[in-house]
């Protein structure tokens, strides 16, 4: 009896749990897309019958870009985005990523940062806000419009003026499920994510932004449990088959 279908029947159950495991952990996690484990059958001979199976083989591991909730935060700079798209962001080497974390704060330097540092770009490249002007008066439009009173400058009928200090960019992809995750909740741009789409949120596909409230995780807690319990057992009752299988062996080699 060949070893080969409970070995990767461990094998694919093994991976089934690290991937579920990365989803519970992440339960929490701001912007956070959980991902799925495919697998396929193995045939490896051919009988009276047909082909005979000799296990699975994993085939890739997927994110599911589904909307996650969205939960108000109380802090005028962060920003949840409802719809398709991805805000860009630089990190301090130059490279380029995207992430639906919108956890923002502004550094020393006054730019938009991420809880990494990494700067938030906007139509004109990274963005800075001036908190000690506009903190009182700050406000982000569902456009994407991140607007700010100096408490001097008025308007015609004497009131004070909003002032337009730069615009949110979000971004998409023809093939969002071609993204690559990189680390810190981002992700970069392959060769199968095809054309990449751009613009003000509220635009095409890109959908709004929400300030002063963040995007959940989209990992389903109980549902992960629950398939945790199953990789669990489709793990065990493997290692057994497995057990089995040798101590069939060593009873034959005795004979």
């Amino acid at each position: 009896m060949s070893f080969q279908s409970s070995l990767s029947g461990i094998s694919a159950a093994s991976q089934k749990l690290d991937v579920i495991g990365a989803n519970v952990a992440n339960a929490e996690t701001v912007g956070f897309k959980e991902s799925t484990a495919r697998f396929s059958d193995i045939f490896f001979s051919k009988t009276a019958t047909g082909q005979a199976g000799s296990g699975a083989a994993g085939v890739n591991m997927s994110r599911q870009f589904t909307q996650g909730g969205v939960t108000m935060s109380g802090n005028v700079l962060d920003v949840a985005i409802n719809g398709k798209g991805f805000f860009q962001v630089m990190s301090p080497d130059g490279s380029l990523a995207y992430t639906r974390n919108g956890q923002f704060h502004t550094d020393s330097n006054m730019f938009l940062v991420t809880p990494e540092g990494d700067k938030v770009m906007g139509a004109n490249g990274p963005i800075q806000i001036d908190m000690t002007k506009y903190a009182t008066s700050l406000r982000i439009s569902p456009e994407g419009l991140i607007q700010g009173s100096d408490g001097v400058t008025k308007d015609a009928a004497g009131n004070l003026a909003l002032q337009t200090l730069d615009t949110l960019q979000l971004h998409s992809f023809r093939n969002i499920d071609g993204l690559i995750p990189v680390g810190d909740n981002k992700w970069d741009v392959s060769s199968v994510t095809g054309a990449q789409v751009s613009g003000a949120p509220g635009s095409g596909i890109l959908g709004v932004v929400q300030a002063g409230a963040t995007e959940d995780s989209n990992a389903d807690l109980g549902e992960n449990l629950v398939s945790m319990i199953v990789a669990q057992r489709e793990f065990q009752g493997n290692s057994q088959i497995l057990q089995i299988q040798k101590d069939m062996d060593l009873s034959l080699a005795k004979l």
